[in-house]
Parts: C-alpha cells; sequence; structure tokens
C-alpha cells in the first residue's frame, strides 16, 4: 500500500471544548451502565452525526493514560458527534485470545445498552486497538480508528503482564472504514502494520496524541469518510 506523508497542520483547538465535555458528562448520561458514560453532542454545533463515537478504556495496569480522551471526545462533541466511554474491566485468560474476546463481549454490551442508533466508529489507543480489532472481527461497525498499535510480531505477546500468549490474527467479517495511526517517527513501523497492504487509511502526526495535529487528522478522516 502506497504511503503518502502528510504535512503538519494547525487546528484552533479551544480548552473550552475540553470542559464542555467535562460539563456534558455530567449533565447527559443518558445511558450509565457500569464502565461506561455517554456524552451528548453540542446541541448548537452546526450539524449533528447520526453516527456515535465509541471510545475504549483499557484498565489502569494496561498502561495507557486515563485522561487520554478528553481532547478527542471535546472536540468531537462540539462537531456534533455523540460519545459513548467504555472503561474495560480487567479479566483473566489462558490465552490473549480469551482474553480480548471477553473484553471485546464487554464492550459490545456497552453499545447495545446504549442502545445507539446506528454501528458506531469505534476509537481504541495502545494496547486497546488489540480490543478494538478483536470487537470488529464479530461485531459490525461503521468504522474504526486505531491509535498508536502495538506492533505484533506473532511469537511473542507485546505485553506479558496482561496478555499471556502471542495475539492471533484477526479475522474480520467485513471490512469497516478503517484508520491507522501513529507519530511520524514510527512511520517505517506502520508502514509493516499487518493492515498496511489494506485498504485501511496510514495517518501520521507530529507530536504527541491529542495535539493539534492529531485532532486535525481524525477530524478531516472521520469528514472524508462521510460520518
Amino acid at each position: 500500500m502506497s504511503f503518502m506523508k502528510k504535512m503538519q497542520y494547525t487546528l484552533p483547538v479551544s480548552l473550552s471544548a475540553v470542559a464542555y465535555a467535562a460539563v456534558r458528562s455530567r449533565q447527559s448520561i443518558r445511558c450509565s451502565s457500569t464502565g461506561s458514560i455517554w456524552r451528548d453532542a453540542n446541541p448548537n454545533s452546526p450539524r449533528a452525526s447520526p453516527y456515535p463515537l465509541v471510545f475504549i478504556r483499557t484498565p489502569e495496569n494496561w498502561g495507557e493514560d486515563a485522561k487520554e480522551w478528553q481532547s478527542t471526545q471535546g472536540l468531537l462533541i462540539e462537531k456534533g458527534f455523540g460519545c459513548l466511554e467504555i472503561f474495560c474491566d480487567e479479566h483473566k485468560g489462558s490465552t490473549s485470545k480469551e482474553i480480548l474476546k471477553k473484553m471485546a463481549d464487554d464492550v459490545q454490551q456497552r453499545i447495545r445498552l446504549a442502545a445507539i442508533p446506528f454501528p458506531p466508529v469505534l476509537f481504541a489507543k495502545g494496547m486497546g486497538t488489540l480490543i478494538a480489532e478483536t470487537h470488529i472481527s464479530d461485531y459490525p461497525v461503521s468504522g474504526v480508528v486505531l491509535i498508536n498499535p502495538p506492533y505484533i510480531d506473532g511469537e511473542k505477546s507485546p505485553n506479558e503482564k496482561v496478555l499471556p500468549s502471542p495475539v492471533e490474527t484477526f479475522n474480520y467479517e467485513a471490512f469497516p472504514r478503517i484508520a491507522v495511526m501513529d507519530q511520524l517517527k514510527n512511520v517505517e513501523q506502520l508502514e509493516q502494520h499487518r493492515l498496511a497492504d489494506s485498504d485501511a487509511d496510514l495517518i501520521m502526526y507530529n507530536g504527541e496524541y491529542g495535539q493539534k495535529q492529531s485532532l486535525y487528522e481524525i477530524e478531516r478522516w472521520l469528514d472524508d469518510k462521510g460520518f
């Protein structure tokens, strides 16, 4: 798959967007089951997207920042997207496949409880991308954004503390719209990702995730894909 390096862009993301997301999360929880929070889109947004966005939060010991989705949700709520954040429980199992399957089933259960009208666009970061890929192997989604996915060599676990065995190849029954994102410094690793030769979009960004360019790239991808 050919890869084109993207130019650096700037996006005026204000702190008010993040603050708005925090306020709305307290005021507009439409579905609140164990481990999930629904945040309504800003009713004053120029347009309202029918596609809900689902954000996977991994257990604390999986190494992801507990506040990693704040800036993303803050921006996209302002743009007219409703957001469901799911807090995955830790599971035990003899294989990585068993653990990831249990977590993917949890994600689907919470999506079902939220009674969202369309198959969602799934967001996951780091080790959470393995939960997302397991989920889309079994359940319908409209799209998926995989951010900073771990390198999988097929011979060892990407994190033996939480996944006891190598991660098996994923089988998608239907291939949704997929974006795979990583920092520009990791371009060679991203081009070797197992989805690099598929129809997935490879997107690079400068700086840390959650800063202006990475958020702009997400907004642009959602727009390009008709969400």
